[in-house]
């Protein structure tokens, strides 16, 4: 869809780094995507990438999302901002471990675990 290259080429770009959701982009679609460039995390310490779990992955392009926290996973505490309320910061707790189930682009269902900075970008694109 266009929607979902639209999601992609954003991620892609870098300029997004807790992912993109359509709505973002006016569009009224379950649609979420989430990366990072293996150049974004070059960029980073040394120390962020391992205590942030910053591995470079995706864009990933997920229909329909479903986010769930593992059993026993800890949560993180990281100053976060969005695109959807410019100007405003907050401390947000995010698990460290989520269960993702989603389709793909070709309507294929999905189902992954995200750790780390990956679990973090998807729980703050679907809004867990």
């Amino acid at each position: 869809s266009n929607a979902a290259k639209e999601l992609r080429e954003a991620v892609a770009s870098g300029s997004h780094p807790l992912g993109l959701a359509a709505p973002m982009f006016g569009k009224r679609l379950r649609i979420v995507a989430i990366g990072e460039s293996a150049d974004a995390v070059a960029k980073l310490s040394a120390r962020a990438r391992v205590s942030e779990e910053r591995k470079p992955f995706g864009p990933t392009v997920l229909f329909n999302p479903t986010v769930q926290r593992r059993e026993g996973a800890a949560d993180a505490f990281f100053f976060e901002q969005s695109a959807s309320v410019p100007g405003y910061t907050a401390v947000v707790g995010r698990a460290l471990e989520v269960e993702v189930r989603a389709q793909d682009e070709r309507g294929q269902p999905v189902s992954f675990v995200a750790k780390g900075w990956q679990a973090r970008q998807i729980q703050h694109t679907v809004d867990v």
